[in-house]
């Protein structure tokens, strides 16, 4: 490979970036009230984890991403982490109560999977903008000297 990064590395490093980020965040999951929480509206009034409402309309980032498909991502695909968080927080509370530590162990798995996807989700929908925006700074340095220009990366 001559060290040119094209759109499939270039998108797979921003995926583990993000990733890196949320790190820190997820372990605020164990506990409603921390990190993703700080998030109007990503807990309920009784202090359950809650999909946030978007940010923007459902038809705001048309054409890159369609009505239906955002309704459904986060309708019901993000929707499903929430389900999951909580659900494992319960069980959690309940294995712990009852003293059960491999039952502990195996729900500290899920809990980590329902909770960083909802962390990831909750990112995702703050990290899009309508209309999209300019590529400025180091990063539009890039990617003109990899891609030639904003427009041949996004071909």
């Amino acid at each position: 490979m001559d060290g040119s990064l094209d759109r499939r590395g270039f998108l797979k490093g921003v995926g583990v970036g993000t990733v890196a980020t949320a790190v820190g965040m997820g372990t605020a999951c164990a506990a409603p009230g921390a990190g993703v929480s700080a998030i109007a509206g990503a807990t309920d009034e009784g202090g359950q984890y809650a999909r946030p409402p978007l940010p923007y309309a459902e038809d705001a980032l048309e054409p890159f991403l369609g009505r239906q498909t955002l309704a459904l991502h986060h309708g019901k695909h993000h929707q499903g982490y929430v389900n999951g968080l909580n659900a494992t927080l319960e069980k959690l509370a309940e294995a712990r109560r009852a003293g059960d530590y491999g039952a502990v162990k195996d729900l500290s798995r899920d809990l980590a999977f329902h909770g960083s996807g909802h962390v990831l989700h909750t990112i995702y929908w703050h990290s899009m903008i309508p209309g999209g925006a300019p590529l400025g700074g180091k990063l539009a340095g890039a990617v003109k000297e990899d891609f030639g220009s904003a427009d041949a990366f996004l071909a």
